[in-house]
C-alpha cells in the first residue's frame, strides 16, 4: 500500500467515550495520545508508506455538521489541527496531507433533520482560509461522501470560490476568476467513469485557485486565535 488515511476523533472531553474519540481540551493533544501517535506515524514513515492523510472529525459540540455545534469551539478545533499537524509533519512521512473536517462537503439535502449547511459551510470557509494562510494549500483537503456526492462537491466548490480576495486571480476552465486556494482533484479508481461524470456535472476536473484574502483580516483573526486562554 502506497497511501493510508486515518480520522482523529476528538472533542473537548471524552470520558466515558470508549469508542474511539480523544480529548482536545484548548487545542491541546495530552498524553497518552500524544505519544501514541508519535509511535504511529513514526511506524507508518519505518514501514515505507509514501503518503499520510490525516482526517479531522470533530464529535458533539465541536462538530460543525450538527446542530449542537458550538461556535466557541473553533477555537479549540484549529489549535487542536495546529498541534497534531505540527507532529505528523514532524514523525510522519514525507508526504503528508490534512482533511481538515472529514466528510465535511456539505449537502443541503436534509437527513434525519441532523443537516445544517450553512453552519458548515461558515466553518469551512473559515477554517480553510485560516489554514491557507498559515501553511499553504499543498497538503489541505476536504473530504466527502459518496451520498448526494455531486451535491457536496458544488457546494464545497462554491464554499472555496467564496473565500475571494480583489487582488487574487484564478484559471478555471479557461476563465479568470477570483477566487482563494485549493487544487481540486476529482479521481477514482473502481469507478473511473463515475468520478469523470462527476467532475463533468459539477463544472470541474483539476481547478486550480490563486489564493490570497484580505491580509488585515487573516493577521487579525490569526491573533485572535494565537492569543492564550482568558
Amino acid at each position: 500500500m502506497a497511501s493510508i488515511r486515518t480520522i482523529i476523533w476528538h472533542l473537548t472531553n471524552a470520558n466515558g467515550q470508549r469508542w474511539g474519540p480523544i480529548p482536545s481540551p484548548g487545542g491541546r493533544l495530552e498524553e497518552p495520545y500524544r505519544t501514541s501517535l508519535i509511535r504511529y506515524v513514526t511506524e507508518i514513515r519505518r514501514f515505507g508508506f509514501a503518503r499520510l492523510t490525516v482526517s479531522f472529525a470533530p464529535q458533539q459540540t465541536n462538530n460543525p455538521l450538527l446542530p449542537m455545534y458550538e461556535p466557541s469551539k473553533f477555537r479549540e478545533n484549529w489549535r487542536f489541527i495546529e498541534t497534531v499537524r505540527a507532529l505528523v509533519k514532524r514523525y510522519g512521512p514525507r508526504d503528508t496531507r490534512i482533511d481538515l473536517l472529514n466528510e465535511g462537503a456539505p449537502t443541503r439535502r436534509r437527513a434525519n433533520g441532523r443537516r445544517v449547511p450553512r453552519q458548515t459551510a461558515n466553518y469551512l470557509r473559515t477554517l480553510y482560509r485560516l489554514y491557507v494562510g498559515r501553511f499553504g494549500n499543498r497538503d489541505v483537503s476536504i473530504s466527502a461522501i459518496s451520498w448526494d456526492m455531486t451535491n457536496r462537491v458544488r457546494n464545497l466548490v462554491r464554499i472555496l470560490d467564496s473565500t475571494r480576495d480583489a487582488d487574487a486571480s484564478v484559471v478555471r476552465r479557461a476563465h479568470r476568476l477570483r477566487h482563494g486556494t485549493c487544487l481540486l482533484r476529482i479521481t477514482g479508481h473502481r469507478h473511473g467513469p463515475q468520478y469523470e461524470r462527476l467532475a463533468a456535472a459539477v463544472g470541474v476536473g483539476e481547478t486550480l485557485y490563486d489564493k490570497s484574502r484580505d491580509r488585515e483580516d487573516d493577521q487579525k483573526l490569526h491573533a485572535e486565535l494565537d492569543a492564550p486562554d482568558r
